[in-house]
């Protein structure tokens, strides 16, 4: 296995024409978030992420929550997956951890005694939550805990699941573990959308959020299958490269291009999507402007990820490694 191609995903996807941030890093509100040395380059990472998709007028202290979410659940997704994988000890370890997180986001305390990092993942989402809820009505409150207790349903299944035996399977699980749920309930927040739950959950507006969600799943294996190999996890369930190639008997090459092409068919849906809800949202006369401006955010999500994850060190840490990459598009992988 000496290497793979990616796609060039700046020229797939510049048909969404959102090249240009919504804030810049010399903007004075972006040092105020950059705070943290030991993690400063993760938090810069996920600082590139909102850039694309908030408005400038996002106060200061939402934008903070969002930046710093992204990095706990990115810490959280981790810390699962690594005590689930490591032992048949660490995933009944898992299982209490998870359920004491889904007592945290019922706003009740949990009933284990964690770890110090276990302990950290509850206070700061206990602390996330209250800040949002100050802001936002009852009816988004619900949206969000249903979409948090769905997330957290897909790691109590990996616990107890050592395979997903085929790709549709794989998708639909994904779909709700990716997080792109949380992330499309943030935008709502963020941009100060005011849905109500029928709204919302209209079924072309919730396939609109899934197959994003799928979209950034593929993006984030395509681009991780590097790390998630020499890390030895080459028959690891949770990447969509590794489970063609498990059960389609795909090539690695053949299974990065599967993967591009079911982003790239979710992306069509995307599209055809947001044509008919703007259609149909201006035929009823009803919530016109907010339900454009969130489908327009959703779509930026799509390109948010395509950028941060290009210039994402966490893939490719060696930087000669990365600039490799962005040049050629072209993979090496050392032998393990």
């Amino acid at each position: 296995m000496a290497g793979y191609k990616i796609p060039d995903y700046l020229e797939n996807y510049k048909r969404l024409v959102m090249h240009n941030q919504f804030f810049h890093f010399t903007d004075k509100r972006w040092t105020q978030i950059l705070y943290d040395d030991r993690e400063n380059e993760l938090i810069t990472v996920y600082a590139v992420f909102w850039a694309y998709i908030i408005p400038r007028s996002v106060s200061i202290q939402r934008l903070e929550i969002a930046v710093q979410w992204s990095h706990w659940l990115c810490r959280f997704r981790e810390a699962c997956r690594c005590a689930i994988k490591s032992s048949e000890l660490a995933s009944v370890y898992a299982l209490g951890c998870i359920n004491g997180m889904d007592a945290v986001v019922r706003g009740e305390e949990p009933e284990i005694e964690g770890t110090e990092e276990w302990r950290k993942i509850y206070l700061f989402y206990d602390t996330f939550r209250k800040r949002m809820y100050e802001t936002t009505e009852p009816e988004f409150h619900d949206r969000f805990r249903t979409d948090m207790e769905s997330m957290l349903s897909c790691y109590l299944k990996e616990v107890h699941t050592d395979l997903f035996h085929n790709v549709p399977e794989w998708t639909s699980h994904q779909i709700r573990a990716s997080g792109g749920r949380i992330i499309c309930r943030l935008v709502e927040w963020m941009n100060d959308i005011q849905l109500s739950n029928k709204m919302i959950e209209g079924p072309k507006l919730v396939e609109m959020e899934e197959c994003i969600g799928n979209i950034i799943s593929c993006q984030k294996d395509i681009f991780s299958f590097r790390k998630d190999y020499i890390a030895g996890n080459e028959n690891a369930t949770y990447n969509t490269v590794q489970i063609i190639m498990m059960w389609e008997g795909k090539e690695l090459q053949e299974a990065i291009d599967r993967t591009h092409k079911l982003a790239m068919e979710h992306l069509y849906r995307v599209q055809v999507l947001n044509r008919e809800i703007v259609h149909q949202v201006f035929e009823d006369k009803l919530c016109i402007l907010e339900v454009t401006e969130y489908v327009a955010a959703l779509e930026r999500i799509i390109l948010a990820n395509v950028h941060w994850r290009s210039g994402n060190r966490r893939s490719f840490p060696d930087v000669e490694m990365a600039d490799v990459v962005t040049n050629t598009l072209v993979v090496t992988i050392p032998p393990v």
